[in-house]
């Protein structure tokens, strides 16, 4: 016998799967079919998430959006497209201002001191929300090493 889909709510989505699953309920988002379909599509949302540096509640963001304002996604493709406007139009807490504009000066301070071309890219081409968890990686990874140089 075929269980009964659960209704996701925001606060329950925990996976690839079911980010799927809760825009497919919200705003209709088709879901891939057949095996190759889902791994494709998986992959794809997982690749993003790690170049954009959202997480899964981004996209919840994203979908939340869309269907407070009626749109509807053809593909999940479309949700990507949202998490930005979404973020603006308050649907993910924000960081406060003061916090904003130290972070940029953290961020100053990184790239001037930085050797590395690609984590100068990273720290300069990173906006909104991906700028704190660039960040954020950049001060675990590279600025021990850098630190350690100077001394």
């Amino acid at each position: 016998m075929i269980q009964p889909e659960e209704f996701l709510r925001a606060n329950d989505v925990r996976t690839v799967t079911q980010v799927v699953q809760y825009a497919s309920q919200q705003i209709g988002c088709p879901r891939p079919i057949g095996t190759k379909a889902r791994g494709l599509m998986f992959r794809r949302i997982t690749e993003e998430l790690d170049a954009q540096q959202w997480t899964l509640r981004h996209l919840v963001a994203a979908i939340d959006y869309m269907k407070t304002r009626g749109i509807k996604a053809r593909g999940f493709g479309f949700v990507f497209y949202h998490v930005e406007p979404s973020i603006q139009a308050g649907f993910m807490p924000r960081p406060a201002a003061s916090s904003t504009e130290s972070l940029q000066e953290a961020v100053s301070t990184a790239i001037y001191i930085e050797t590395d071309e690609e984590w100068k890219r990273r720290l300069l081409s990173a906006r909104g929300s991906s700028l704190l968890k660039v960040y954020q990686a950049w001060e675990q990874e590279r600025q021990p090493l850098l630190e350690g140089h100077h001394e």
